[in-house]
C-alpha cells in the first residue's frame, strides 16, 4: 500500500504476492492511475470509488494490486481513512508495528477505539492475511463503535464451510 502522505509503499504479507502484479498493459483510458484495474473489470467502479473517496490508494503509483490478499493492517488502514485519519496519541506494544510504518496510525486508532486486537499483547499481525472472521469481527466492532445497530445474527448454516468458523 503506498502511503499518499510519504509516497512510500507496501504489498501485502507473506505470500500474498505484494507488490507489482507484473501486469504491464497500457491504461485503457480509465480515470485511474492504474495499470492492473481497467474499464472492462468486475471490480473497476469499486476501486474507483475507494480511489477517489481516498480509502485506498494502490500498492504503487501505477499498481493497485487488485490481485493481492488484504492484510490486517490494510484493513485497519480503510477504517481509519473513513473516519478521516483522525490525530492518535500514544504507542503501541505491539512488536510488529514500527513507528516508521505506513500503517501504524491506523493500528493505533483501530485498538484504541476496541475496533482491533492483537494475536497477543506485543502481536499484532500487521502483514498477515486478514481472515473472513477477522474482517467479520473488526467490521462487527467498527459499526459498534459507530453506535450503529448489530443486535441481528445471521445462520452460518448457509455456507457450505460452516463447520471451518470457529467458534
Amino acid at each position: 500500500w503506498k502511503d499518499e502522505d510519504s509516497g512510500s509503499s507496501s504489498g501485502g504479507g507473506s505470500g500474498s504476492g505484494s507488490g507489482s502484479t507484473g501486469n504491464t498493459q497500457e491504461p485503457d483510458g480509465s480515470d485511474l492511475p492504474f495499470i492492473d484495474v481497467t474499464t472492462g473489470d468486475w471490480y473497476y467502479e469499486a476501486v474507483k470509488f475507494a480511489y477517489e473517496n481516498k480509502l485506498f490508494s494502490g500498492v504503487s503509483d501505477t499498481d493497485f494490486g487488485a490481485d493481492i490478499t488484504m492484510t490486517r493492517s490494510m484493513l485497519v488502514t480503510v477504517l481509519y481513512s473513513m473516519e478521516g485519519k483522525p490525530a492518535v496519541s500514544g504507542g503501541t506494544n505491539f512488536v510488529d508495528v514500527p513507528e516508521s510504518a505506513w500503517y501504524h496510525d491506523a493500528v493505533i486508532w483501530a485498538a484504541q477505539n476496541n475496533i482491533v486486537t492483537g494475536y497477543s499483547e506485543n502481536q499484532f499481525g500487521s502483514n498477515d492475511s486478514v481472515t473472513r472472521e477477522q474482517i467479520a469481527l473488526i467490521l462487527y466492532n467498527y459499526a459498534k463503535s459507530k453506535g450503529y445497530d448489530v443486535s441481528q445474527y445471521g445462520n452460518l448454516g448457509v455456507f457450505a464451510d460452516e463447520d471451518q468458523v470457529s467458534d
